[in-house]
């Protein structure tokens, strides 16, 4: 289920996500809102305890004026402005092409930049 809140909230969404860390980063005055679907935090939190590292979050939710400074004009439909993505920072003491195949087990749509470490996660609807 998609929820919607107040950007800037400052509230524990499950056990190793805050708001903060999801939060659009932008400075847009009109960037008031935070969007998430909670089976996307269920899938992080499965993902995460795979580890006993923290996993950060470079980036979840963006406002669409923030995702179109960020991307190609293309990618309008990008998962991050209805709140089914996150960008991943993979540790160094995690073997990358093992936290890929995990990745893969668990979120709908995995994307791979192992020159940064990172894994662009996707959750597709799936109704409420």
């Amino acid at each position: 289920m998609i929820k919607r809140l107040k950007k800037g909230s400052n509230v524990q969404l499950s056990a190793h996500v805050h708001s903060d860390e999801i939060d659009c980063p932008c400075d847009n005055p009109g960037c008031t809102a935070l969007f998430y679907e909670s089976e996307l935090l269920d899938a992080f939190e499965e993902f995460r305890l795979v580890w006993s590292e923290p996993i950060t979050i470079n980036s979840g939710y963006r406002c669409p004026e923030h995702n179109s400074l960020l991307v190609s004009p293309g990618a309008a439909t990008s998962t991050h402005i209805i709140g089914h993505a996150l960008d991943l920072k993979i540790p160094i003491c995690i073997d990358f092409a093992w936290a890929c195949h995990e990745a893969n087990e668990i979120f709908d749509f995995v994307y791979e930049y192992p020159e940064t470490r990172t894994l662009h996660c996707d959750i597709y609807y799936r109704g409420d």
